[in-house]
Order: structure tokens, then sequence, then C-alpha cells
């Protein structure tokens, strides 16, 4: 469901044990289930697709979040 996917990024978003560069997502297999803490793979580490991520989040929303 819908609720069931959002659950990791609520949690990640809202879990004070959470730090900075956590990722986490469904605890079976990686497809379902309650969230756990789980290892990013290289696209997620990638400086070059988050710089682009982040300018494009600026385009489409018209906000500049840095100067």
């Amino acid at each position: 469901s819908a609720e069931m996917g959002a659950t990791p990024t609520v949690f990640a978003a809202t879990m004070p044990e959470v730090e900075g560069g956590d990722y986490y997502g469904p605890s079976f297999l990686d497809v379902w289930g309650a969230p756990k803490k789980v290892g990013r793979n290289a696209a997620s580490r990638d400086e070059g697709v988050a710089k682009r991520l982040w300018e494009e989040s600026e385009r489409l929303t018209g906000v500049k979040f840095l100067d």
C-alpha cells in the first residue's frame, strides 16, 4: 500500500536514532515490511547525481535553497 511504501521515509524523517547519511528501507528482502537501516548503493553516493537532483528540485519548485 502507499502507506507501507511511505513508512521507511517517515521513519527516517522522524525517529531520533536516525543519523545523517542513514538509509532506511523495507525489512523483508528489501521489498516489504517494517523499516530497517539498509546499505546505500553506488548511485546514492554519487555527488554529481546529488548535485543534479538538487538543481532540478530548485528549478521545479522555483525555490533556491543554497547560495
